[in-house]
Order: C-alpha cells, then structure tokens, then sequence
C-alpha cells in the first residue's frame, strides 16, 4: 500500500525474502489445547481466509507456533509490521 501511495510502478512487487518475513495463521491449523473452543470445523471453514493471516517476522512466527490467542496477540502487538 506505501508504494501504491508513492506512485511506484509495480506496487504489487515487493521481494520478500520469505526467511525475515512469512505468512503467519492466528488460528492453527490443527485442534489443540491452547484453542480449547476450537472446532474442527471452524479450523476448516476459517484456516485460509485471509482474516486469519498476518505477516510477521519469520522468528516470531516460528517461536509461537500454536500458541494461543493471547500470546500471539501480545506477539503481534510489539511486532513492526
């Protein structure tokens, strides 16, 4: 969106190299205790809808793995992105 706002020409390339920054989902993809109202379901309706994706750093993203929603939000509140 910031290159759209400058006028570049192909905003829609960035390069990322995808070991600094990756795709993180909020809601794990498999059930577990950290989401105990979790349904299998809901995993399958919601997992790749983009309202459950975020970018993130990729060391971040791997050190919280299928935490839950509290420790991923504290996460994603001091992440820069």
């Amino acid at each position: 969106m910031e290159t759209t706002a400058r006028g570049e020409k192909n905003p829609e390339f960035i390069p990322n190299d995808s070991k600094v920054i990756n795709l993180e989902h909020i809601m794990p993809q498999e059930l577990n205790n950290e989401w105990p109202t979790n349904t299998q379901q809901n995993i399958e309706t919601h997992f790749a809808r983009i309202g459950n994706m975020i970018l993130l750093q990729a060391d971040k993203n791997s050190a919280l793995g299928a935490s839950g929603f509290e420790t991923k939000k504290a996460t994603y509140a001091n992440s820069t992105l």
